[in-house]
């Protein structure tokens, strides 16, 4: 389908509106950020620098999509920052790691490039590993607070069959990939979320 061109102004008035509600609500800071995050958007996505092609928009995206944004609504929210939070945040930039490179593969040309051939040859590996560092920091880390073994194994269970159907490669051609990474990442990520928030 093609994209119509008559929502781009509804876009930028979004955006704008959202901005100035963050500034008068928030801070100018916030504000900078987003705008900071705006400005990456339309670098990485512009077809001439084309630095969805490098190591630069997995780094940037991770950055951006997991400190800055995690960053920001936590402090939206509770208006404070505290150094502990860093620490809840290292899992999710694993998990997301592995959408990250499987969206980033889709995105490759017909080039000569050792990053590109490095990530077509392993990005399946690449995936899982990312995931499940993620996972196992989350592990850790709901252990460390407290969080009974009972509910962490009820926790990792159903994550660990989720990701299984996904290395199987039956079960992969039969369904698209993306839509069912997307919501293993999601599934990780709230319960995550639920189990920080309120540890059993």
């Amino acid at each position: 389908m093609a994209y119509p061109s008559i929502l781009n102004p509804i876009y930028w008035a979004a955006m704008l509106i959202v901005l100035l509600l963050i500034w008068t609500t928030v801070n100018w800071l916030s504000v900078g950020l987003l705008l900071l995050y705006l400005l990456f958007i339309f670098i990485a996505y512009n077809p001439a620098l084309r630095m969805e092609q490098s190591v630069f928009y997995v780094v940037l995206q991770l950055f951006f999509k997991v400190i800055i944004l995690g960053y920001l609504s936590y402090y939206i929210q509770t208006r404070f920052l505290e150094w502990d939070f860093i620490g809840y945040v290292i899992p999710n930039i694993f998990i997301l790691l592995s959408l990250v490179i499987y969206r980033q593969r889709g995105m490759f040309m017909e080039e000569d490039s050792r990053y590109q051939y490095f990530i077509e040859l392993y990005y399946l590996p690449l995936i899982s590993i990312s995931y499940a560092v993620g996972t196992i920091s989350i592990i850790i880390l709901l252990l460390v607070q407290s969080v009974t073994f009972t509910t962490v194994f009820l926790y990792a269970l159903p994550l660990l069959g989720l990701f299984v159907l996904l290395v199987l490669k039956k079960f992969r051609i039969s369904m698209r990939m993306d839509n069912y990474l997307n919501l293993i990442i999601l599934i990780t990520i709230v319960l995550y979320a639920i189990l920080v928030q309120y540890p059993a």
